[in-house]
């Protein structure tokens, strides 16, 4: 579907955002699994930074980019697709190709929910963290011998 996309040129103007945009919270993210695999000294630099910076500006992002403005650019996206279905634009502009937008609504939506369900799951471990307790994805490997 994503290179009969691009060969169709549709939904290039989403892909800033789908493809780029929803990655922003991953940044953060790198550093908290790289903490998870490489458990850095209680009370460094790098504890503090991924602990107090990375870990809040995770849930931030995350909560922004992928279920606030996620369901937005959607609702964006499906107006968009299904006005160009229904005004026979899609047709006209790439004739035979107007299924591609079919696929895009439907893993649009699959996707959506996937962040949300992703969202629980972090809002459950971040309920963890502020409870103080310890989790099995913060305990380094080895220690619960």
């Amino acid at each position: 579907a994503f290179l009969n996309a691009v060969e169709s040129k549709y939904l290039q103007y989403y892909g800033v955002f789908y493809l780029g945009l929803t990655e922003v919270s991953s940044i953060f993210l790198v550093f908290i699994d790289l903490a998870k695999y490489f458990p850095p000294a209680s009370g460094s630099s790098f504890d503090t930074f991924v602990g107090g910076i990375c870990g809040p500006l995770f849930v931030i992002t995350f909560f922004y980019y992928r279920v606030w403005m996620w369901w937005r650019v959607s609702f964006q996206l499906w107006k968009d697709a299904l006005n160009a279905i229904h005004s026979g634009m899609a047709e006209k502009m790439r004739p035979e190709k107007s299924f591609v937008l079919y696929i895009f609504l439907t893993i649009n939506m699959l996707l959506g929910l996937l962040q949300l369900y992703w969202f629980r799951l972090i809002l459950g471990e971040t309920a963890k963290v502020l409870a103080g307790e310890e989790h099995e994805d913060m305990i380094p490997a080895g220690s619960m011998e």
